[in-house]
């Protein structure tokens, strides 16, 4: 298995139709690329001929099995340049309500930071527990009031520097250097009649189409000389394939022509220097260890964090959508995975998980056009804490690949991305 980046530079203003935050006169677009824009650009190309990959459509959509995985179009998200990778702050992230944003980002005056509140919060709801159960109120309300002060301290209820009210923070990031930085997207509003001359809706045909309806309308782009970067795991014999088929395309988007929806498409080898899984989840056990010893809980538990990357469809096995991951389905999945890849069953003992707590909500989604049937899917930047008796190699390698490969359906358009243990929950009791 090999990472593969998918990187995308935009060389005109692009339009990535967002159903879900359009109304009315306004028309806004997409802050990243959907993996279903990759993916119907090359199938385009190949049903009209106008590719020299024809004999390969078998191999890049139809060959599942033959590779025991799906082929993933990822989605692609904005980044700083060719070099950094973007990541998504989880939704336990928060900020200060007044002056939002990375002490270290340079790019913005005067910022107040960004924490970290999960294993905070963890904590205090285990000790609020333990101390009903301990009959004892004096010391009780002792527990009580220290875990309280130091959420009050370490910023999960209050800016660590002026003390105003901190919010939720949810922005991409990335780290050149070792600093924190925000990722901000350029875009900027048109009418349709500026934003498309006569010569540009000769190009643009889905836009000479509407634009009778579009008349008043106010269209957001994404200005040229954009970044976008996502990335992918793929056995070797694909890459050269996969390489050759994106970097085929040439324009994305609505009324892509001439002027609109021009980009450049680079796939390359990603070398991850990155923790590994196992050395994430090490790190975040031995701070939430040491923090429920000094609150002397004695517990042993191990927790794992599934932090959504990108929208995820769950269903259960009446095809009902889901909006939470449950510890069930996770258990489910976790044994089916180690079946597939080991050819052995996975213990109860070792799959078993407890759901500690979550922060998601549900939203609405849907394909590039607006004829997909919309469905209900689980929010980017959700997090799903489940604690397990102890963490086995066995269970490192189902999550492993649970992590490289996605969860929940359609997984080749970029749904269902997932990072476990996400580094930044280590990011507590302080600022970045």
């Amino acid at each position: 298995m090999k990472k593969i980046g998918v990187l995308v530079k935009t060389h005109s203003p692009i339009l990535l139709k967002d159903q879900e935050c359009s109304s009315g006169k306004i028309l806004k677009t997409r802050r990243y690329i959907p993996g279903i824009y990759l993916r119907e650009a090359i199938t385009n190309q190949l049903l009209q001929g106008r590719s020299s990959l024809n004999r390969c459509f078998d191999q890049l959509f139809c060959d599942s099995h033959r590779w025991g995985m799906e082929i993933v179009f990822p989605n692609c998200y904005p980044n700083l340049n060719a070099y950094t990778f973007p990541m998504l702050l989880p939704a336990t992230a928060k900020s200060c309500r007044w002056k939002p944003g990375f002490i270290e980002d340079s790019s913005v005056d005067e910022q107040h930071g960004v924490f970290d509140t999960l294993l905070n919060q963890i904590i205090f709801q285990q000790v609020l527990a333990s101390s009903i159960k301990s009959g004892r109120p004096s010391r009780s309300l002792t527990l009580i009031q220290d875990a309280y002060h130091r959420l009050i301290e370490q910023g999960t209820l209050y800016c660590n520097i002026c003390h105003e009210v901190a919010n939720a923070y949810q922005v991409e990031y990335a780290k050149p250097h070792g600093n924190f930085r925000q990722i901000p997207i350029r875009t900027y509003w048109q009418q349709p009649e500026s934003a498309l001359s006569s010569s540009r809706i000769t190009a643009a045909a889905s836009f000479a189409h509407h634009r009778k309806q579009q008349q008043g309308r106010c269209i957001e782009f994404i200005s040229e000389r954009t970044w976008f970067l996502g990335f992918s795991f793929l056995p070797t014999s694909l890459v050269d394939l996969y390489k050759e088929s994106l970097e085929s395309i040439t324009h994305l988007g609505e009324g892509s022509g001439q002027r609109i929806g021009r980009v450049e498409i680079t796939v390359r080898e990603i070398e991850d220097h990155e923790l590994s899984l196992r050395q994430r989840a090490l790190k975040l056990n031995q701070k939430y260890h040491r923090i429920q010893k000094e609150y002397s809980l004695g517990r042993t538990d191990a927790l794992i964090t599934v932090n959504i990357q990108s929208e995820t469809i769950l269903r259960d096995q009446n095809g009902r959508p889901l909006t939470k991951l449950s510890s069930s389905f996770l258990a489910e999945t976790i044994q089916r995975i180690y079946r597939q890849i080991a050819g052995e069953d996975l213990s109860a003992e070792e799959a078993a998980c407890q759901e500690v707590v979550s922060f998601s909500r549900p939203v609405y989604t849907g394909g590039w056009k607006s004829s997909r049937e919309a469905t209900i899917a689980i929010a980017r930047g959700s997090v799903f804490v489940f604690s397990f008796p102890n963490l086995s190699p066995k269970l490192f390698l189902a999550l492993d690949h649970l992590e490289k490969h996605g969860l929940g359906e359609k997984r080749g358009e970029g749904y269902g991305q997932i990072l476990i243990c996400d580094p930044f929950h280590l990011e507590v009791g302080g600022v970045v």
